[in-house]
């Protein structure tokens, strides 16, 4: 989960490494951390309101190409036509 570190704090994603998280930084945190650093007020949750990445609007139209974006041949000539 994307988190902001409200203060400093070490925290380790594998029991073993440690890693630091500084105030005002936004890291990935591990999911198992998030109750009890929420709990003891070292990170907060990104806002809800922040947008979110959308996908681009589907349309039912084939993309649109012109001759000049036509594949070419393997010297970078159109091919032939018949």
């Amino acid at each position: 989960m994307r988190a902001t570190a409200l203060k400093d704090f070490p925290y380790s994603r594998d029991g073993l490494t440690i890693l630091h998280a500084r105030e005002g930084q936004d890291f990935d945190c591990p999911d198992a951390l998030v109750p009890g650093l929420l709990g003891a007020g070292y990170i907060a949750e990104p806002d809800a309101a922040a947008p979110k990445p959308q996908d681009p609007p589907k349309t039912d139209e084939a993309p649109k190409t012109d001759e000049a974006a036509a594949p070419t041949g393997r010297r970078g000539r159109k091919p032939a036509e018949d």
